[in-house]
């Protein structure tokens, strides 16, 4: 468990991270893209330095590794997506690279999380599919079309609602208040990339959009870096 001093610096990375978000998405709003990658960069330094702080007094270092290194390439993905404001002419480029930085971090959440658990990958299967067809559902109505990247939106937002049901798979089986918030910040990132798409490349974009792929995205990424302690 963290003692005073790690509470506090843990609690100020998290009000660290909130804050350079909100600041990130005002720049967004105010069309000061070189400024809000900066932000967006402080942001994830945040969140990363969380999970290392969290890693330091986590009861499986396994778990913990694999976790901040998906925390890392969050922080990748971020500054990926970030350029795509910068260089609009590379846009679908650096959305692609921004994902597939994601990706491999699910991949290592999906891990960490099936070995704490020790469930087998089609465990997770029902609800996945079930969150799938929710996301179908809400592309549908946001009448999303990524054009040629279609087909790796559609398996990326299977991965991520994929890692979320195996960590509702983790909190059936281990029953902790880490599995418990690790399975919180898989529906927060469920939320937050199925918002990201519609916003992306769907029929509507506003500033509330943004708003809300990036609140329930830092919360995501706070709530699993905290897991680490308490899983």
């Amino acid at each position: 468990m963290l003692d005073g001093i790690s509470v506090a610096c843990g609690l100020l990375l998290s009000a660290g991270c909130a804050s350079c978000g909100r600041r990130f998405v005002g720049a967004c709003e105010d069309t000061r893209y070189r400024r809000a990658f900066w932000l967006k960069g402080a942001a994830g330094l945040c969140f990363l330095a969380m999970g290392l702080l969290a890693a330091e007094k986590c009861a499986n270092p396994d778990f913990a590794w694999r976790v901040c290194l998906g925390l890392f390439l969050g922080l990748v993905g971020d500054e990926l997506l970030a350029l795509r404001f910068i260089y609009t002419d590379k846009h679908n480029e650096f959305f692609s690279a921004g994902a597939a930085s994601f990706a491999v971090g699910h991949v290592l959440y999906i891990r960490a999380l099936l070995l704490v658990s020790g469930a087998r990958l089609t465990a997770a299967v029902p609800i996945a599919l079930a969150g799938a067809a929710a996301s179908a559902v809400y592309a549908r109505i946001r009448r999303v079309n990524a054009g040629k990247l279609s087909v790796c939106a559609a398996a990326y937002i299977a991965l991520v609602v994929f890692m979320a049901a195996t960590a509702f798979v983790t909190s059936s089986r281990v029953f902790s208040v880490g599995a418990l918030m690790f399975a919180v910040a898989g529906v927060c990132f469920a939320v937050s990339d199925n918002i990201l798409c519609a916003q992306s490349y769907g029929n509507k974009k506003t500033a509330g959009m943004n708003r809300a792929v990036h609140v329930t995205y830092y919360a995501a990424q706070l709530l699993i870096a905290w897991s680490m302690i308490f899983i």
